[in-house]
């Protein structure tokens, strides 16, 4: 069976509040667009960096609803066009080249588009035998130090710092992902949803310092070891049998 989701977003535009004066609820509202611009404008970056091969690998999805939402639309296997709408007036010359700048910033991400087909039951083993086998030849190459990591022989104090540090993240990131389903759980009981909504931003912040600290230590090459091609390529196979899985059992 093959399915196909066509996801269409119009994307509002940043809002300079000095500009437009909003108070109340059109500034929470505005303060809330701005902010998934600019986690959006975080992932792009990130995988701009990608298509560098920049040996960055962490691409901060879960920021927002609206980047998990574009996922897939993202780097992900979809086919996806942009279009940048822009103004000819001069007032409106700063909001223009911003935008334009934001599609140049999207011309470097590249899509793999995938054809996912589900399948019968027995097909559907088969799949399963094909990951089962695709993630025990993962592990075997992690255990084999291909999987990038700490380098043998690192200063102690340095690994110290770097493990603290990628713990902080993952932290902020999971806090991210509560406050994320409590703010759709508050939205679904007509709550407010302020303090939550501050909270995400905090957290948010505090990821993308961590962040930047953690990419930073992981390009010293006598600390941390990138995964090799091989492992990445591995990685991506597993990535894609379980995503068939998930979509021929229907989960």
């Amino acid at each position: 069976v093959a399915t196909s989701t066509m996801l269409f977003v119009d994307l509002a535009g940043s809002e300079r509040l000095q500009r437009t004066g909003a108070e109340g609820a059109a500034k929470a509202e505005a303060l809330s667009i701005n902010g998934s611009l600019s986690a959006l404008g975080r992932v792009i970056k990130a995988l701009g960096s990608q298509g560098r091969a920049s040996g960055q690998q962490h691409v901060p999805y879960r920021d927002t609803v609206l980047t998990m939402l574009l996922r897939d639309s993202f780097g992900g296997r979809s086919c996806t066009s942009v279009v940048i709408n822009v103004a000819g007036e001069q007032e409106h010359a700063e909001e223009s080249i911003c935008s334009l700048r934001f599609g140049e910033r999207m011309s470097v991400v590249r899509n793999s588009p995938t054809v996912v087909i589900g399948a019968d039951s027995g097909d559907v083993r088969c799949v399963q035998e094909q990951l089962a086998r695709a993630q025990e030849e993962l592990a075997l190459m992690s255990t084999q130090g291909l999987g990038g990591g700490f380098v043998d022989g690192a200063p102690n104090s340095e690994k110290i710092s770097l493990a603290a540090n990628m713990r902080k993240l993952a932290e902020a990131e999971r806090e991210i992902r509560n406050c994320l389903v409590q703010i759709t759980e508050a939205r679904s009981r007509g709550e407010g949803t302020a303090p939550l909504e501050q909270k995400l931003r905090t957290s948010s912040a505090q990821a993308e310092i961590f962040q930047g600290v953690v990419e930073r230590q992981q390009t010293i090459k006598t600390l941390w070891a990138v995964p090799t091609p091989g492992f990445r390529r591995k990685a991506a196979e597993v990535k894609e049998l379980e995503s068939r899985v998930t979509l021929a059992l229907g989960l």
